[in-house]
């Protein structure tokens, strides 16, 4: 290392340690089962000791429905996101340390996020200045140790089947919701059968939008077939009630509201009341 260099190292080593033995203590927010560095609070720390830093998050152009952005992240070819913060610190002796942080935009469980929104794309944009700022100064650094050992046990999420979500096609959520209605003891024979030809199929063909038609026409069946609540028979024989009807007539209502029925046959029945009503 040359008599230069050496003292590059010297000034950046005591750059880093005027912040990485800082209390961070009132600086941290929790977020699901993750601590995490206040970007704001550790903006503010590192400009009090070194007035002239400043970042900037790299823009990417895009085209989109024929149109052209310069967004502040970029799209991988599944769907996920990541976002870069260029970060530029001078120090005490005048000298100017870089560092570019990147970071995936997640959800809470540290989860890859498809297709995200602005919202998220800004949270993850200030997560990864914080980032950024304990990679070049050591301020909280200590949060971010063993981040590469839980990357480790990262699961990448798949359709219960276990095969690859796809951009556009159905999603994990709904696979998963989609199994758990097949399941269901009320689940209509034809919204299982067709549920089951998609799982056999990894789910693979079945876009996002067929699949949220199929989980609320599998809704409607389950529904129908689920016996109704007490508060609806009462409302029901009252309204048999009502109607003064024939001894015979009353009698077979009444057998019928009492026996095994579900919400479905009883919708078909109170309309039979109303055709009555209109008589």
């Amino acid at each position: 290392m040359s008599e230069s260099q050496n003292a590059n190292f010297e000034e950046m080593c005591d750059m880093y340690a005027v912040l990485r033995n800082e209390d961070i203590k009132g600086m941290t927010e929790q977020k699901g089962r993750f601590d995490y560095l206040s970007w704001a609070k550790a903006w503010d720390l590192v400009k009090q000791f070194f007035p002239r830093c400043d970042y900037k998050v790299k823009k990417f152009p895009t085209e989109l429905g024929g149109n052209k952005y310069l967004l502040p992240y970029t799209i991988l070819p599944d769907a996920s996101a990541l976002v870069f913060v260029e970060i530029e610190i001078e120090d005490r002796e005048g000298d100017t340390h870089n560092a570019t942080m990147e970071l995936a935009v997640t959800d809470n469980s540290n989860r890859s996020v498809k297709n995200p929104d602005s919202v998220q794309i800004q949270n993850t944009i200030r997560r990864c200045l914080a980032k950024g700022l304990s990679t070049l100064t050591g301020l909280g650094i200590e949060l971010w140790a063993g981040e590469d050992i839980k990357l480790i046990d990262y699961k990448k999420e798949t359709h219960v089947t276990g095969d690859d979500i796809i951009p556009g096609m159905v999603t994990g959520d709904q696979s998963r919701k989609l199994n758990e209605m097949m399941l269901h003891k009320q689940c209509p024979s034809k919204s299982k059968i067709e549920i089951q030809k998609w799982k056999q199929k990894g789910f693979n063909g079945l876009s996002e939008a067929e699949a949220a038609i199929l989980i609320a026409d599998t809704k409607i069946g389950i529904d129908n077939n689920k016996t109704p609540t007490k508060t609806r028979l009462d409302k029901v024989i009252k309204k048999v009630e009502t109607l003064d009807l024939p001894k015979e007539k009353n009698k077979a209502a009444m057998q019928f509201l009492n026996g095994n029925i579900t919400n479905k046959t009883l919708d078909e029945f109170e309309q039979q009341l109303t055709n009555m009503e209109k008589k």
